[in-house]
């Protein structure tokens, strides 16, 4: 697939955009798009750190990992398309997030969002359907190909980069 030549550029944004959030904390991000969650999971024999994290049969294209300075994980999920996100897409993370439960989730395409997914969101208001747990939203971001990193000027919901937990 063509998106997987994103990977490496959204990767290294990640912990560039990680970093400079939570300074002191170690970060981590993984290209984790061929094996299963579970299995990456276990080789990096952090399983106690993610309980029931065995079970988790899905393959996040990037998985971001933060440890807090008193040895607490956080995971990071990045869904990376290349064409248009839709609706589908969307479901397609929410369902990982349903499961593991990230502190952060993104999907992000340099081609936006579809016209169908745009009327949901500007015409209907539905970004109830990116939550994912209480207080955590899946963030959509277009991705800037000139410059490797994304867009803030096109991120829904708008201003939650400015939410993230920190």
């Amino acid at each position: 697939m063509a998106e997987k030549k994103f990977y490496r550029p959204v990767k290294n944004w990640l912990k560039y955009f990680l970093e400079s959030r939570y300074k002191g904390y170690t970060i981590k991000t993984f290209d984790t798009n061929r094996v299963e969650l579970s299995n990456f999971i276990t080789s990096r024999k952090l399983t106690n750190a993610f309980p029931g994290s065995n079970m988790w049969e899905i393959k996040v294209d990037i998985t971001g990992f933060i440890l807090d300075p008193l040895k607490r994980y956080e995971l990071v999920f990045v869904e990376v398309k290349e064409k248009p996100i839709v609706l589908k897409d969307v479901g397609q993370l929410l369902g990982y997030c349903k499961i593991a439960e990230p502190l952060i989730a993104f999907i992000i395409s340099p081609n936006w969002i579809s016209r169908k997914l745009n009327t949901l969101f500007e015409v209907f208001g539905r970004t109830d359907v990116l939550k994912y747990a209480p207080g955590r939203l899946i963030t959509i971001c277009d991705w800037d190909i000139k410059r490797r990193t994304i867009n803030t000027r096109k991120i829904i919901p708008a201003g939650t980069l400015t939410g993230i937990p920190k």
